[in-house]
């Protein structure tokens, strides 16, 4: 189920990969990590996934969160985890205006300061090509 203010996608916790669009947002949310730890393997909650995708107005995100910080997260109490994510939140709305311009590595360094690999690439690289 999606949070208050939250992506509306489902968790896709029982496929490896999770992919899906955000129409106006260029970037992943809030909600978007946290479902990627809860339905990650290392989350003991049953889920398989590995790999998130999320396909935005000027490219494409792909995250995956340590497993390191999978466990970290899953030890948390349901209204910590909710106060990280919230957190989340509010820093992913510090970096929006450069995001939605397509200036992802502020959001990139901070999301991999918080225990996930990330990358992003634009689609004006695929019509360079």
């Amino acid at each position: 189920p999606a949070r208050r203010g939250g992506c509306r996608v489902r968790r896709c916790a029982f496929s490896d990969i999770c992919a899906h669009t955000h129409p106006s947002t260029n970037r992943p949310s809030a909600s978007d990590l946290r479902a990627a730890l809860d339905a990650h393997p290392c989350a003991g909650l049953g889920g398989k996934r590995r790999l998130s995708l999320v396909l935005a107005p000027k490219g494409v995100f792909a995250f995956v969160p340590s497993a390191k910080r999978v466990r970290a997260f899953a030890a948390l109490s349901d209204q910590a985890k909710e106060n990280v994510a919230l957190q989340w939140a509010r820093s992913g709305r510090e970096d929006q205006s450069r995001t939605q311009r397509g200036d992802a590595g502020p959001w990139l360094a901070h999301v991999r300061g918080l225990g996930f690999d990330a990358a992003y690439l634009p689609y004006q690289l695929l019509e360079a090509a």
